[in-house]
């Protein structure tokens, strides 16, 4: 059995925009930085972040790995809740995976989730 421990100060960033259907900035909107499947047991490497007044955000310091990043205009449950296992499922069509790398930095465009996606 072997266990690799990567220890680094060198983490990741994934920034980019959000806009909405019509193309327009999402301000203010919760940003999520989601595990592929085989981590959801890892809270720590869930991130969030919310965006601007013109729809910027960045998200720093991730752990090497592949993400779903997701936008949403209200966030579905309490903030806590997105570690839940199946809260998310029915968005994971409307996410983007990326795979961060250390020290790498991604950027991506995202259309945000309206709260009356469900």
């Amino acid at each position: 059995m072997s266990l690799d421990v990567v220890v680094s100060a060198n983490g990741g960033t994934i920034e980019g925009t959000v806009t909405d259907s019509q193309g327009k900035p999402a301000a203010y909107t919760a940003v999520l930085a989601i595990p592929l499947a085989e981590q959801r047991a890892r809270r720590e490497l869930y991130r969030q972040n919310t965006t601007d007044e013109h729809g910027h955000f960045s998200l720093r310091g991730l752990n090497p790995g592949k993400y779903e990043m997701l936008a949403f205009e209200e966030l579905p449950g309490l903030p806590d809740d997105i570690r839940k296992p199946n809260l998310l499922a029915p968005y994971e069509d409307r996410g983007v995976d990326v795979q961060v790398e250390e020290g790498s930095r991604r950027s991506l465009a995202l259309i945000v989730i309206p709260a009356d996606a469900d």
